[in-house]
């Protein structure tokens, strides 16, 4: 059983990668586990001297965060119900991006799918703070950040940029390899430097990559 973290602030960015991540496995046996994470905004603690006072704040926002998540998890039984898909949801006070690392270890997740906007994100900005805040400080996770209004329906094609100065372990690998197995789609290898001849260190990269993607279609670019 293939544990998926879904964090959700319940907008219509985390519904879409909600909906994402149940299209993209919904061949494997898997269980999603909703993440809500909650904190009070700064204005509403400042002159916040009663700790009775501060104690009603967290009890409203944790009353909320298990009331939304019962709602979606409603939904997603009713209406997204698999035999092979199982659903549970936390609700967590602390930053998302701690929250998420506690998951990883307690839960075992092997995978998170999450939105790239939150409720509040702009229009113009490509990826909200939330989620730069996960990538920059989940590191022992891989990590899917669905593009705002993205219509997953399947996947042929994945891009690789890399400049071949890391070289790739096989565990680094293994999340996009069974991703691109489960769909047999191809993974496109893009050479992303400022000079097209490659050093020793990166040739010796290069053949090394394209052995151990050797099990899946994969082409150099």
């Amino acid at each position: 059983m293939k544990n998926i973290l879904l964090p959700t602030d319940f907008s219509d960015n985390a519904w879409n990668a909600i909906f994402t991540g149940l299209k993209m496995f919904e061949t494997v046996d898997c269980n999603f586990i909703l993440l809500n994470t909650y904190e009070p905004k700064l204005a509403n603690l400042m002159g916040t001297k009663s700790k009775e006072r501060l104690g009603v704040i967290y009890d409203s926002l944790s009353e909320n965060s298990k009331l939304q998540l019962d709602k979606t998890m409603q939904y997603l039984q009713k209406h997204h119900s698999r035999s092979n898909h199982g659903f549970e949801s936390v609700s967590i006070s602390d930053d998302i991006e701690h929250a998420i690392n506690r998951m990883v270890v307690d839960r075992d997740i092997e995978l998170i799918v999450m939105g790239t906007k939150g409720a509040t994100g702009a229009k113009e900005v490509f990826m909200g703070s939330n989620t730069v805040k996960v990538i920059k400080k989940v590191r022992k996770c891989p990590i899917i950040a669905v593009p705002y209004k993205y219509d997953f329906k399947t996947l042929k094609t994945t891009v690789f940029p890399t400049d071949f100065t890391h070289s790739y372990s096989k565990n680094e690998l293994k999340p996009l390899i069974d991703l691109i197995g489960l769909w047999n789609a191809e993974i496109c290898i893009l050479q992303v430097a400022q000079e097209y001849e490659l050093h020793e260190d990166q040739n010796k990269n290069l053949k090394q990559l394209a052995n151990r993607l050797s099990d899946v279609k994969h082409s150099f670019h």
